[in-house]
């Protein structure tokens, strides 16, 4: 019979057999490769040069998944600190273009090109490490509330710059 496999090769790839048989990895370690994978497509700057051992544990698969956590995580607190900064200002920028001797329209392009602001707001993220236990979903929430916020704002004064023009003269 292993004569006969070996003289018709389409019929051994097809067999269920095989002298190199998929590795049985269960499905704890198959969902951890998985997770490692997606950060990898998802990050691909920030976890570009992370490599794992081959053929790891559960075990250490799992300390991988939480090392590349770390690293995102702590990547996005200063995006979101910069972000949460300059949301609010643009909100502050908004309210304050309602008066005149006080508008502050723009404050937040200044500060943002600044580059003693942006260190400045690093040492404080640094000193305090307030938003290091924000969750992403807290995180998510904030970015959404206050672009939704200046998103109002801004189509608000469209519509009233929009009236002013199609005033008659």
């Amino acid at each position: 019979m292993l004569k006969q496999m070996k003289e018709n090769p389409k019929e051994e790839e097809d067999d269920l057999y095989s002298d190199r048989p998929t590795e049985i990895i269960g499905e704890s370690k198959r969902n951890l490769l998985n997770k490692i994978t997606q950060y990898k497509l998802l990050f691909p700057s920030e976890l570009g040069k992370f490599k794992i051992k081959k053929n790891s544990n559960v075990d250490d698969l799992y300390l991988y998944l939480q090392e590349m956590d770390s690293i995102i995580s702590t990547g996005n607190i200063d995006g979101f600190i910069f972000d949460g900064i300059f949301q609010s200002l643009k909100v502050i920028e908004g309210v304050s273009a309602n008066f005149k001797n006080y508008n502050l329209t723009g404050l937040s392009e200044i500060l943002k090109n600044n580059p003693q602001f942006c260190k400045l707001c690093k040492q404080l993220s640094v000193k305090y490490g307030v938003f290091s236990k924000t969750s992403p979903e807290i995180q998510l929430l904030f970015i959404v509330l206050t672009a939704s916020y200046i998103c109002t704002l801004k189509n608000k004064q469209k519509d009233e710059i929009e009236k002013l023009l199609n005033q008659t003269i």
